[in-house]
């Protein structure tokens, strides 16, 4: 489902794509492809080394210094973006995916989010977050979950691979018979996202992303 609609957001930027890579790709890798790729990237001047103990520092830098030489670092790749993907329309939507004697259902939303350049709009992004599909009382589990009890699975959040591309996604799962009402209402909960938050809603997410930027920062 998540690879689906990775194909479906964008057209050509990589992400669209699970880093593993696809069958063919993987047989098409030669020894060469791999003893090119360590020369390029694993030299020693790109190398950190760690160590922790009851270490002599001077005498461990002076030992990695004679047996391992700096040399030069690799030579860096110019940075591509896909910005220009952002305002594209998706291809295809929704998506329909049989696959028949399964039990339950599985709904994926996605939409294209810029990468957040600033301190203040990661923030604002883990607000919104916070108040979409956060926690058991976010809009999206008392809309779906408990006024209509469709969902017994729900959640979503930020996905991004810098610097290929973000995305916001919300995951559910449900009964088969269920999955329009379930589309239909995330579809309309994610246009109208802060419709019903009201003041103290606000200050509790904020409230709360506060006390966890403080234990994890």
């Amino acid at each position: 489902a998540f690879e689906t609609m990775y194909e479906l957001l964008w057209r050509n930027n990589p992400i669209r794509r699970w880093e593993v890579g696809t069958p063919e790709t993987i047989q098409n890798i030669t020894l060469a492809d791999l003893l090119a790729a360590q020369t390029k990237y694993y030299v020693p001047a790109n190398t950190l080394i760690i160590a922790v103990g009851g270490i002599n520092h001077e005498d461990l830098v002076g030992k990695i210094n004679s047996s391992i030489p700096a040399g030069e670092p690799a030579a860096e790749d110019p940075p591509r973006t896909w910005d220009d993907e952002y305002a594209a329309t998706p291809d295809q939507q929704p998506k329909i995916i049989g696959l028949p004697g399964r039990e339950k259902a599985i709904i994926l939303a996605g939409c294209k989010v810029p990468f957040a350049q600033s301190k203040k709009e990661q923030m604002v992004e883990q607000c919104l977050k916070y108040l979409l599909i956060g926690r058991y009382n976010s809009r999206l589990w008392r809309e779906i979950q408990e006024k209509r009890g469709l969902v017994y699975n729900l959640s979503g959040g930020f996905y991004s691979v810098y610097p290929l591309a973000g995305c916001f996604y919300i995951y559910a799962e449900s009964l088969p018979d269920r999955t329009d009402d379930v589309r239909n209402l995330i579809i309309d909960l994610l246009e109208r996202p802060l419709e019903g938050s009201d003041a103290e809603q606000l200050e509790e997410t904020k409230e709360w992303f506060y006390d966890w930027y403080s234990l994890n920062k």
